[in-house]
């Protein structure tokens, strides 16, 4: 240990690598008592994780939106030779009307980190009303530049231009919504072999292979009859189900793994969707590689 007085901080030397767990908390409260860790290097400027959910507020609200309830996770070590700390957080947005045509409303998970592990970023997400099952854009879009010294110069600034890709990103889901939903259903006996084929598809499967058999059951038995029986819209339920109750903050990813997984499926067996809508709907991977 590095100990110092006159009110200096405690810098705590790096031994044996130990993981620091995640915390969670629902109250933007919790933010304020965060001591920020010292810069790591000459130009790097740490971002109160607080500032940069103000600032997230800031731009729902400018948009007519507001934020119903969230959620923080924290990995906070600010005091190691080599400082640890990020914050994950994700704000559900109060419904609108707007929200009806897709059953889901809206949310956005956002991260920030003051150890260079990545700047402020954001991605779109809806979660489905009936069940709380939640889903996610795509990819974590920077919404500024790496920490450095003019950050909160111009915070504001590059969140209100970032968060137009939030709102894209609304518009690209809500479309991969009502694909889903178009989708015609599928024999009872086709359903193992149509999971099975999603999680080939997959870049990393989000679910261990032990989970299988409730996939197939959830999709032939869904617990909500919005969703329908043998139909690609309860198979995608059925993953995000099984999801929903892992408090990990790494839901965005699994998402994009989940999304782009389905969409190839769809698109690779047209008879799922007639030509008209088809036509109407593009796909949702090549939707994400143009916004990008």
């Amino acid at each position: 240990l590095s100990v110092s007085t006159h009110n200096q901080p405690i810098i705590i030397m790096n031994t044996p690598k130990v993981r620091i767990p995640y915390t969670t908390t629902s109250n933007p409260a919790d933010l304020l008592e965060l001591q920020l860790p010292r810069p790591l290097g000459s130009r790097h400027q740490p971002l109160k994780h607080i500032d940069a959910w103000r600032e997230i507020v800031h731009a729902i609200e400018a948009e007519g939106l507001r934020v119903a309830r969230q959620q923080f996770w924290l990995q906070h070590a600010p005091l190691l030779e080599r400082p640890v700390d990020k914050c994950l957080m994700m704000l559900h947005i109060q419904p609108t009307e707007e929200d009806d045509d897709t059953g889901t409303t809206r949310m956005i998970g956002i991260r920030n980190s003051n150890d260079q592990t990545f700047a402020l970023q954001a991605v779109a997400g809806h979660q489905i009303i009936v069940c709380s099952n939640g889903m996610f854009e795509g990819e974590f879009k920077a919404l500024t530049r790496k920490h450095t010294t003019n950050i909160h110069e111009h915070l504001s600034d590059a969140v209100r231009e970032g968060f137009k890709s939030i709102l894209e990103g609304w518009q690209s889901q809500a479309k991969f919504i009502k694909k889903l939903k178009a989708c015609q259903p599928m024999q009872e006996y086709d359903v193992p072999s149509m999971l099975y084929d999603v999680q080939q598809r997959m870049e990393t499967k989000v679910l261990p292979d032990s989970k299988f058999n409730e996939l197939v059951d959830l999709t032939i038995n869904p617990p909500h009859e919005e969703f329908g029986s043998c139909s690609v819209w309860s198979a995608h339920n059925a993953f995000t189900e099984l999801l929903k109750d892992e408090s990990s903050p790494n839901k965005p990813l699994r998402s994009r793994h989940l999304n782009a997984a389905f969409d190839s499926h769809i698109d690779t067996f047209p008879s799922y969707l007639d030509y008209q809508y088809e036509a109407a709907v593009p796909s949702f991977v090549k939707t994400l590689r143009d916004y990008s």
